[in-house]
C-alpha cells in the first residue's frame, strides 16, 4: 500500500500526521484527504463494496478532524489535549475549493471506491458543523455542474438514507431553501440533475417526500409549486429515476443497510393525498416561503400531480424490464403500504372530504398497488398488506386486486 513512497502501516500514520502537520491550511487539508484517500484505496482494490480496517477509519477520521475539518487545535492533539476551534468564513471557502477539487477528480473504479468510502467516513456519522460543509458543497456541485462530486455524494446518501435519514433530510432542506426560497432564479440549474447524477436525484426525492405530503400525525404540508413541477418534469422525462438506487451493488459499507430506499411510496402519497387537500388548502407554510408567483389554481396543480402519477406508472412498467434482475423484492416494502392504507382510510372517512376526490384518490391508490406488485419490486408480506384492502370502500380496480389474491 504506497502514496508516493510511502508505505501505510499503523507504526507510521503517526508519522504521516507530522508530515501533514507541517503545511499550513487549506494545504494541509488538501495532503490530508490525498494520504487518508490512498490508505483506503488498496482494500476496495479487489471489491469495491468491502470494507476497510477499523484502524484506516480511525485514522482517517483524526486526520479529517484535525487537518480538513479543524475541528481541534493543532498545538494541543500531541499533549492529549483536544480543542475545538472551527472554521472562519475565510476558511470554509478555501475548504469547499479544496474538497470540489479533490472529489470532482477523473478517476478509476477502484479510486472512484476509495474516494466514496473516504467521503462516507467524512460525513457519517455527520455533525451539525459538517452538514453546513456539505449542504454548500452540494449546492456548489449543482451550480458549478461537478458531476463526479454529485456522484460521490448521491453515494453517501444512497447508503446513509435507510439509517440515518435526518442527515439526508437536512440536506434536502438546504437544497430547497438555495434553489427555491432563497434565490429562486437558481431553480433552472436542477433542471439536468438527473442525468447528471440519477442516484443523487433519486436519493434527494427520498428525502423531499418525507418533507412535503400527507404524514401520520401531522398537518398536511403541500410542496411549493415550482418543487412539484421540477419534480414531475424529473420523474416525466427520467423513466428510470426512481430506480436509480436499486441498481446500485446489495453489499456495501460494515453497518450500513443494504436496502436502498427509494422515493417510488413517497411521491405516490403525494399524487394519492392532492385531491383532499389541494383544493382546499391554498396558503401552506411552502406557500408563503415560495412567495414568487401567483398562487396556482387547482387546476393547474392536479394536472401536474396528475401527470406525476402517470409518469411514476409509466417508470416503473416500463423501467423495471431494464434493470429486472437488480430490484426483483426491492425498492417498497410492504410496510410501506400498509402504512399507505391506514392512512388512505383516515383520510376517506374523515370529514370535509367530498365524492370526487375520494374516489380519486381510491382509483390512484389502486393504480399505485397494481404498478409496484406488477414491477415485481415488492419486498416483505404482500399477502398480510394485501388483505388490508378489505378495509377500504370498494372500487372496481381494488375488487380485481383483491379477487387476484384470493382476498374476501
Amino acid at each position: 500500500m504506497v502514496f508516493g513512497e510511502m508505505s501505510y502501516n499503523v507504526g507510521n500514520l503517526a508519522e504521516i500526521k507530522t508530515t501533514i502537520r507541517k503545511f499550513e491550511f487549506p494545504y494541509c487539508a488538501r495532503d490530508a484527504l490525498e494520504h487518508s484517500e490512498a490508505l483506503l484505496m488498496p482494500y476496495l482494490a479487489a471489491n469495491p463494496n468491502d470494507d476497510v480496517p477499523q484502524f484506516a477509519r480511525d485514522f482517517v477520521r483524526e486526520v479529517a478532524s484535525e487537518f480538513v475539518f479543524c475541528d481541534v487545535d493543532p498545538l494541543h492533539p500531541l499533549l492529549g489535549v483536544k480543542r475545538r476551534v472551527g472554521l472562519k468564513s475565510s476558511s470554509e471557502l478555501s475548504l469547499l475549493e479544496v474538497l470540489c477539487d479533490h472529489f470532482s477528480k477523473t478517476s478509476q473504479s477502484n479510486i472512484c471506491a476509495g474516494r466514496n468510502q473516504l467521503f462516507l467516513v467524512l460525513f457519517h456519522p455527520i455533525t451539525d458543523s459538517r452538514m453546513k460543509i456539505l449542504s454548500k458543497l452540494a449546492s456548489l456541485a449543482i451550480s458549478t455542474r461537478k458531476i463526479h462530486v454529485l456522484l460521490t455524494i448521491g453515494y453517501w446518501m444512497h447508503w446513509t438514507l435507510p439509517i440515518s435519514p435526518d442527515a439526508s433530510l437536512h440536506l434536502a432542506q438546504s437544497l430547497v431553501s438555495d434553489f427555491f426560497i432563497l434565490t429562486p432564479s437558481a431553480a433552472p440549474k436542477l433542471q439536468e440533475l438527473p442525468q447528471v447524477s440519477p442516484l443523487f436525484t433519486a436519493s434527494l426525492l427520498t428525502s423531499l417526500v418525507q418533507m412535503y405530503g400527507s404524514k401520520p400525525g401531522k398537518l398536511y404540508k403541500a410542496p411549493p409549486q415550482a418543487l412539484l413541477r421540477m419534480v414531475t418534469q424529473w420523474v416525466q422525462e427520467n423513466t428510470h429515476l426512481c430506480l436509480a438506487p436499486l441498481q446500485q451493488p446489495k453489499s456495501g459499507p460494515t453497518g450500513i443497510n443494504e436496502f436502498p430506499a427509494t422515493p417510488i411510496v413517497g411521491l405516490f402519497r403525494w399524487t394519492i393525498f392532492s385531491p383532499f387537500h389541494d383544493g382546499r388548502v391554498e396558503i401552506t407554510e411552502s406557500a408563503t416561503e415560495l412567495n414568487t408567483e401567483p398562487t396556482p389554481t387547482l387546476t393547474e396543480t392536479e394536472k401536474l400531480y396528475s401527470t406525476l402519477h402517470l409518469s411514476l406508472m409509466q417508470g416503473l412498467l416500463t423501467g423495471t424490464h431494464a434493470v429486472n434482475q437488480m430490484i426483483q423484492g426491492r425498492g417498497v416494502s410492504a410496510i410501506e403500504l400498509a402504512s399507505l392504507v391506514d392512512d388512505l382510510r383516515k383520510e376517506l372517512f374523515s370529514q370535509n372530504v367530498n365524492e370526487p376526490s375520494r374516489n380519486l384518490a381510491l382509483d390512484r391508490f389502486g393504480q399505485a398497488v397494481q404498478s409496484v406488485i406488477s414491477a415485481g419490486c415488492v419486498s416483505g408480506n404482500k399477502n398480510s398488506f394485501m388483505a388490508q384492502l378489505s378495509t377500504l370502500p370498494e372500487t372496481r380496480l381494488l375488487s380485481i386486486l383483491k379477487s387476484h389474491y384470493q382476498i374476501v
